[in-house]
């Protein structure tokens, strides 16, 4: 596509003149669209050597349709040539609380789950920065007059939205928290393995594994979409661990509710190393950590 080599040529030239006069600035690039033919063009163009971290923005119906292949994508086009893989940051991504063209039934509740489950999976996959759109409804913004309901402020009313404690929950969470894949956790049914019973809800459940301060994080939750508010799912987290327990005293945070329980009375067996929670998953993340978590002073 000749606008796309057009705009890799516009990237180049504008990266430029900008580090001409600022030779610290860091450039980036934006694709609304995760995965098209530009991806491609800009590779060829070397775009990788211009620009500092490539971002992408998506408002796909659930926060993980399609995010892991786009982002394998750009990181397997967008090589350097000194080898350093390209960063790569989600640079624009919410959900309205109000009437919207994407959202068929908006809510405070939608878009808190929502948030929750960008953070995690951005930083799940490899992303460096999960970023939120936006602070504050944008009042009187569409051409006819209407407010924008993105933001986790309500502007109308001047009060904060149920998305803005969901940020606060999961900014606390991932701070300084890594993908850990040196774990092994599993969620799935609860029967037993010789019992014929439906697997695929189980097969929908997202486990993503972090180190937070040395501290084992793992976040799971059913990936339907946020409109439909699933049941929540009866489950067995099973995951490995060296004596007595990868997790002495396990505790579950809610980010969305504000909660933490203590689930050391649901452990269960421990056979060749792995040991068994009876846990729930809803349709955002729950963390399932270690009561040290909240021994590091913060």
């Amino acid at each position: 596509m000749q606008a796309s080599r057009d705009f890799a040529q516009f990237v180049k030239a504008t990266a430029a003149e900008i580090r001409k006069v600022i030779p610290s600035a860091r450039i980036t690039i934006n694709l609304a669209e995760l995965s098209s033919v530009w991806m491609t063009t800009l590779s060829r163009e070397g775009i990788a050597d211009v620009i500092d971290f490539y971002n992408y923005h998506v408002y796909w119906r659930t926060p993980e349709e399609g995010v892991q292949k786009a982002f394998n994508q750009a990181r397997a086009l967008l090589k350097r040539s000194d080898g350093n893989p390209m960063p790569i940051w989600q640079g624009e991504c919410g959900r309205s609380t109000g009437k919207s063209r994407l959202f068929g039934f908006p809510t405070e509740y939608a878009q808190a789950k929502y948030i929750a489950r960008r953070i995690t999976y951005d930083i799940g996959i490899g992303c460096e920065v999960s970023s939120q759109f936006t602070v504050a409804d944008f009042l009187s913004y569409y051409p006819d007059g209407s407010d924008q309901y993105y933001g986790i402020w309500n502007t109308r009313e001047n009060k904060p939205k149920l998305g803005w404690y969901a940020l606060q929950s999961m900014c606390y969470l991932m701070e300084d928290a890594q993908p850990a894949p040196q774990y092994w956790f599993h969620f799935t049914s609860p029967q037993s393995y010789k019992t014929f019973t439906p697997l695929s809800s189980y097969m929908n459940v997202e486990v993503m594994q972090f180190s937070r301060r040395g501290v084992p994080m793992v976040a799971f939750w059913q990936k339907e979409h946020i409109d439909i508010s699933p049941a929540p799912l009866p489950g067995m987290m099973e995951f490995v661990t060296d004596a007595p327990s990868l997790l002495p005293h396990p505790v579950v945070i809610d980010p969305v509710r504000g909660e933490v329980w203590d689930v050391s009375d649901a452990l269960g067996y421990h056979r060749r190393g792995i040991q068994t929670l009876s846990l729930w998953a809803y349709d955002y993340p729950l963390f399932l950590t270690d009561l040290s978590f909240f021994s590091d002073g913060s």
